[in-house]
């Protein structure tokens, strides 16, 4: 730590040196500390000691954190020397939105106490700490995934080289708290509360978190002595997505978080448990074909993450292989070389979601959303037609969080066509038709009573105007009206 500031007043000292005795008050201006090891600075630090016999009071101490969001926090207590050898303390500290945690490869937090704070008193040989904490923000970074060093053509013996669960090792979401301290602490049901803006990220993954935490101490199993605060529980997404990369950024897929927990078992190491998985939806508007969800898991530890790839329709099983050459190309591996398939088609498949993952981020800070990804269908009814019909039947979709407990998600089918070459009987032959783009919108309200219990209430388009269609006679497709619904949620945890 390094510190700097100004003192000024008068102190007398007297006494012994076992025995001291002070008289006197002391003003601290415009102090400030840094913190190498949490990478964060301290500053504005403003406040008084007052020196009365063996006893040190801080009335308080104002302290402001560095940067736009470093918060402040206020410092109150008193210090006893009675026996030098065993100084007592009764501190108690407030804090609002204070930067305790700024290391952008292991996580970025900020604290805030309740009304009462956060109490810490006793001695060295025995102190108890008290109260609770909320995260209102942070953000806990996770290594990337998936990466693809190579492409390889996906009928490769090797295809499933693709999925890179390279680790990295020697990661903490904390520093070590000093051990002679923490070696004897009694921690008092003090618990960790998420708040409204707490985030697991990396480049491809951003992923809302919710729940609380209990602080614990946790013990070095090959060395007793050394101790520190650690986290015990498990922690639940509420939403997210997470961008598959499959092959140097040129082709990504972003799935949608359908569930997760990160568990944290009270190490030293902090290092969760994560069970996680999202899904991506492969539109297939054929004649025959149907839509393909594929699923991925995140499972494994924040340090050594791992990653699969499957079906998210239990009727409908697949292999790594066929998941990702859906990914790809929309296709199963089988067919992805078949000479019949349309080459326009497959590449719009390939491109637009990869644009709408690489642009989603931007785009959506841009416009203030949460979300915003582009979704790709077949073409119309499979008829290969060219890109302009591949692209009617894109849809643009977006999510926007309103306050702490809501969020709304609304998706917009593109039905138009660039080149005029649209199939027979489709909405539109040339430009846009205004009106199936107004019926297109579908919308989702979803609101939180608390971490376990929500409600969401949603209207979704009819399938003929998904698929930008006034008349559909297609094989094995039924059309379904305009639909509303209405969900009640509960969570339960064993």
């Amino acid at each position: 730590m390094r510190a700097e500031g100004s003192l000024r007043g008068a102190l007398s000292v007297g006494g012994t040196p076992r025995a001291p005795r002070a008289q006197g008050r002391v003003a601290l201006a415009e102090g400030s500390a840094t913190f190498p090891g949490l990478g964060v600075r301290m500053q504005g630090m403003n406040g008084v000691l007052d020196f009365r016999g063996d006893v040190v009071s801080l009335p308080r101490l104002a302290v402001v954190g560095a940067g736009p969001r470093g918060g402040a926090a206020t410092l109150r207590g008193t210090v006893g020397f009675a026996d030098v050898e065993r100084p007592t303390f009764d501190v108690t500290v407030q804090a609002s939105n204070l930067r305790v945690l700024d290391r952008p490869r292991i996580a970025t937090l900020n604290i805030s106490t309740l009304a009462d704070g956060v109490r810490v008193r006793g001695s060295a040989d025995g102190a108890r700490l008290s109260g609770s904490l909320v995260l209102p923000r942070g953000d806990i970074a996770i290594p990337e995934l998936g990466v693809a060093k190579n492409l390889i053509p996906i009928d490769d013996p090797e295809f499933l080289a693709l999925i890179d669960t390279t680790t990295t090792a020697g990661r903490t979401l904390l520093a070590a708290t000093p051990s002679p301290f923490v070696r004897n602490l009694e921690i008092d049901n003090v618990r960790l509360v998420m708040g409204s803006d707490v985030w697991l990220r990396s480049a491809e993954a951003n992923i809302k978190l919710a729940g609380d935490l209990g602080v614990t101490l946790g013990r070095d199993p090959l060395d007793s002595t050394r101790a520190q605060l650690a986290l015990d529980g498990a922690l639940t997404t509420e939403r997210g997505t997470y961008r598959l990369n499959l092959g140097y950024g040129a082709v990504q897929r972003t799935f949608e978080v359908e569930r997760g927990t990160l568990r944290f078992f009270g190490e030293p190491t902090l290092n969760p448990a994560l069970d996680i998985t999202a899904v991506y939806t492969v539109r297939q508007f054929t004649r025959a074909d149907r839509d393909v969800p594929i699923r991925i898991a995140i499972g494994g530890t924040l340090e050594t993450p791992t990653l699969r790839l499957g079906s998210a329709d239990p009727n409908l099983p697949l292999s790594e292989s066929d998941a990702i050459s859906y990914l790809f190309t929309g296709r199963p591996s089988y067919s992805v070389t078949n000479v019949a398939d349309r080459y326009s088609n497959q590449a719009a498949n390939l491109l637009l979601p990869t644009l709408g993952s690489a642009l989603g981020g931007r785009v959506a800070q841009a416009i203030g959303l949460d979300q915003f990804q582009i979704e790709t269908g077949g073409g119309v009814l499979g008829q290969q037609f060219g890109v302009g019909s591949a692209l009617s039947s894109t849809r643009l979709g977006g999510g926007v969080q309103l306050g702490t407990r809501t969020f709304v998600r609304a998706t917009v089918g593109l039905c138009f066509n660039l080149f005029g070459n649209a199939a027979p009987g489709t909405a539109t032959q040339q430009g846009i038709d205004y009106g199936t783009l107004v019926n297109s919108i579908g919308a989702k309200l979803e609101y939180r009573f608390n971490p376990r219990v929500s409600a969401s209430i949603g209207i979704e388009p009819p399938t003929n105007v998904l698929m930008c269609q006034t008349a559909v006679n297609a094989r094995n497709f039924v059309p379904t009206p305009q639909q509303f619904g209405l969900d009640l949620q509960r969570k339960w945890e064993f």
